[in-house]
């Protein structure tokens, strides 16, 4: 991981979420796909359906790590199985956990075609068993303007450069 100008490198804050930072921690391991940490950069694209039936959808930088205890968890996601289910596309089923309440779910991962730290989750969410993980994206969605839209990444995945014999 590499970062190429100090200008381009975006800041090393987390979202808030009532008045604090927030980050989501996933452990997501298969032989095709590892996406695991705490991710402090990321931004909930859309949030719909109500009940049992909805669920949410964000973009996370991968280069977005927060330190052990920095912040706060607005949830964690932990798979037990991951299937590709496309190309650039696979399903985790795992745990979904927010404080003591748990759900078993299968999230959607998607990668992108290019070589970028990003990647789009959508995760069902049960309004009723998480109301303060719905409340809290779903009031993000609804005041993040067009320039707030956009995540850049904090740093640039590079091939190394090997020296010459």
């Amino acid at each position: 991981m590499n970062t190429s100008n100090a200008d381009q490198v975006a800041p090393r804050r987390a979202p808030y979420v009532d008045g604090k930072p927030t980050v989501i921690r996933l452990d997501v391991r298969s032989k095709d796909l590892v996406v695991s940490g705490r991710f402090n950069h990321w931004l909930p694209v859309a949030i719909e359906g109500d009940g049992a039936e909805g669920a949410a959808q964000l973009f996370l930088d991968v280069t977005g790590m927060a330190r052990r205890g920095e912040e706060g968890e607005l949830f964690s996601f932990e798979s037990t199985e991951v299937k590709r289910v496309g190309d650039l596309a696979f399903v985790a089923t795992g745990t979904l956990r927010r404080g003591d309440v748990e759900r078993k779910v299968e999230a959607m991962i998607q990668t992108p075609i290019a070589h970028t730290p990003f990647l789009a989750i959508t995760v069902p969410l049960d309004q009723a068993a998480f109301p303060d993980v719905w409340g809290n994206l779903s009031a993000l969605v609804g005041t993040r303007s067009e320039a707030g839209a956009q995540l850049t990444p904090r740093a640039w995945l590079r091939i190394p450069v090997l020296a010459a014999a």
